[in-house]
This record gives C-alpha cells, structure tokens and sequence, in this order.
C-alpha cells in the first residue's frame, strides 16, 4: 500500500528525478534476470557456464601474460595471420612456416610460461575449496551420510558447470536398487530419467512444484531431463493390483501366516462374523483416458498429485524424525477394505447379510413354474389313444 508521503514525494519529483528512478529500477531488475539466466539451473545451461569459465580463464590467462608477451608481439602474430589470408601472392614467399602455428605455439608457451602457471594454484585450490564447502552443505542438508558425500561432489560439478547425463530408471512404481544411490535420487537433478510403460512418478522442483513423469517411451531418446534440484519424490505402479484376503495356511512363517488374513468381526447382535477369500482388484484413478496399445495404463494426473500430497503422516516420537509419510498404498487399501467390511457387519444383523431368497431368486422360481406349467398342458392335451396300451392317465389338477 502506497503511503501518503511516498505519494507526495512522487507528484513532486522533476522529470530528470522521475526517470532517474525508473532508471535504477528497471536497472535492477535487469540485475537480476542476468543473474538468473547465469545460474539457470537446466543442464543446457550449466554447460554453457562452463564456456563462460574456459573464457575467462583463457581472458586472466592473457592479462597476466602481458608484462613478458606485450600487446605489440600478439598483433604481429595477429597481422601475420591476416596477411597470410588476404595477401597470399606476396606475402607468402617471404613468410617462414604457417601463421596459425606459429600462434598456437606461442599461445602454449604463454600460457606454459612459469609467472602464469604460479597463479594456476592458487585458482585449483579455490576451485576445490569452493566445490568441497559447497557439497559438504548439500550433504548437511540432505542428511546425507559420509559415504553419499561424493554424490554430493559429483552433484556440484554437474549442476553448476557441466551438467549431468546420470540415468534412473522407474518400473514396477520403484527406482531400480542399482540406482537408489545416485545423486539424481539423493539430491535431485539434473539428469535422466526413464519411466517403464507400466509406471509414473512424481518430481518436485525446487519451488514445489510438481512435476509428474508418465512412461518416457515418446521422449527423446526415451529419457525425460530433470533440472537441477528437481528431487523425485515417489513412484506408483500403473497397472491393476488384486489381493486376497484370508487365513494363510500354517507355514511356521509368522510373517507369511499374517499376510492379508481373514476378516473377523461380531454383527450387530453379537454373533462372531469371519470374511474370507475375499479378492478385489484397485488401481489408480485412470479417469476419462481410454486404454490402446500405445497407452495401456492410462492415468489422471490429478489423482497421483492427491496421493501424494494427501498421504497422511505416522507419527514416530521415539525415531530421529518425528515423523514418516508412507506412500504404500497397497497396505492402505488393505486396511480400507478391511474397515469397510468391518463396519459392515457389526452395523447390521446376521439376518441381513447372509444367502436369504430375493428378487433373482423370486423370478428364477418363477420361470421354472411357467416351464413346468407348459410342460403339463402338453401332457394333458394327450389323448387315451395316444397312451401306451396298459396304462390310464386322470388329471386332478395343473397346479398353475
């Protein structure tokens, strides 16, 4: 909100003050967009600092050289190779051996000279301390352990000057084991990615936003690009998932015997209820996308951002982090089913829910009286005549 003073103070400034202040201001914003577009964090861009810094060590390289290789020495090789270009018919039988050689020699010897390589130290071990302090806080903040501290070195080179061609890949919904200590998983991007048919998963940029990778099939290469510090976050698998729920028979497992067991309750008027072999089928919420043979496990965007971030958390008070967020949610259907048909029979007596004569049943019995009906109008519309000799047939009645 613009305050009264600020107002005043602008009605009264001049034009040259006026401008002098848009000035400064779109200056700094220029600042910053420069600033930005430096330290872009896609791979394309940190290869392109890495050409600013080969630049600019080649640029310090030269300042320094000028007190034993002056200006004058550098524009005669320069002028001999423009009159080696543009003056070939008179100038090349008086010139001994080939300009560009000769430059190149001497722009080795130069840079090879021993009060230019005295400086070099001093710029490595900068360099080293600079990359070191940078990934010893990436470890700190990721809570990396002593050993993922080179990932965090080889994430440093890569993010800021060369980029990174590391590679995931996702199948089944999980990260391949061999990959779970890449820095493209400990950390984040940038990197490679490469997502199975039968997958998706969820990345997150380093402002939160989400960013949800389906199968990389029509991708360049088959590879999605990450960004730097864009850090995975889960994975679900995209086909359809059955369980069963039942007792397991007695293996001397305790962990197989537990497995899924039966369902067991009391109904409303307190008799014991026990579900078993009950099987169902989920999946994730595919929404209007129809399968093909391009896209058979299609998926609603929507629906992975609401597994994620509406996943609730475990408290752990007695773990080093307070907290646990699980993403399984094959345990969280089998404890929603089981819960349902927990509630379902202790809200309703034995009565209702078990085998009883209904509507199918009704209109099937139904049918097979109108069957048996016809059947035995047939049979009275026979004649004596029509009856084998030694036999007599009287009708009481049809029973329709």
């Amino acid at each position: 909100m613009t305050s009264p003073e600020s107002s005043s103070n602008a009605a009264n400034e001049t034009a040259l003050q006026k401008e002098w202040r848009l000035f400064r201001e779109l200056f700094l914003r220029l600042l910053d967009v420069l600033l930005n577009r430096l330290f872009d964090l896609r791979p394309e861009k940190a290869i392109r600092r890495r050409r600013y810094l080969i630049f600019l060590f080649l640029i310090s390289g030269f300042l320094v050289n000028l007190k034993d290789y002056p200006l004058p020495i550098w524009a005669g090789f320069v002028q001999d190779i423009f009159s080696y270009l543009f003056r070939q018919g008179s100038y090349t039988p008086n010139y001994a051996g080939n300009p560009f050689i000769n430059f190149i020699w001497i722009s080795i010897s130069a840079m090879a000279n021993p009060n230019t390589l005295q400086y070099l130290p001093i710029v490595l071990v900068s360099f080293l301390v600079a990359r070191e302090s940078a990934a010893l806080y990436i470890a700190d903040i990721f809570n990396l352990d002593e050993i993922d501290v080179r990932a965090a070195r080889q994430f440093v080179g890569a993010v800021a000057l060369s980029g990174s061609n590391k590679t995931i890949r996702i199948a089944n919904g999980e990260v391949l084991e061999e990959h779970s200590s890449s820095p493209v998983i400990l950390i984040g991007g940038p990197g490679k990615v490469i997502v199975d048919i039968d997958s998706v998963a969820l990345f997150e940029k380093p402002d939160g936003t989400p960013r949800i990778i389906g199968p990389t099939g029509e991708e360049p290469k088959g590879k999605a690009t990450l960004d730097g510090f864009e850090r995975f976050r889960t994975a679900f698998d995209l086909r359809d998932h059955f369980i069963e729920l039942r007792d397991q028979i007695k293996t001397g497992d305790p962990e197989e015997e537990t497995k899924s067991p039966a369902v067991k309750s009391r109904s409303q008027d307190g008799i014991p209820i026990t579900a078993t072999d009950v099987r169902f089928m989920f999946s994730v919420d595919r929404g209007a996308n129809n399968t093909d043979d391009k896209n058979p496990y299609p998926y609603n965007p929507k629906a992975i951002e609401n597994l994620v971030y509406k996943a609730a958390s475990r408290v752990t008070p007695d773990l080093e982090n307070p907290s646990t967020i699980e993403y399984s949610w094959f345990n969280n259907m089998v404890r929603l089913i089981r819960g349902r048909l927990g509630n379902f029979m202790s809200e309703r007596k034995l009565t209702e829910y078990l085998a009883s004569i209904g509507t199918p049943e009704t209109k099937k019995a139904k049918q097979q009286e109108k069957m048996i009906a016809k059947e035995l109008q047939k049979l009275a519309s026979l004649t004596t005549d029509d009856m084998p000799k030694g036999k007599e047939l009287r009708w009481t009645d049809l029973g329709v």
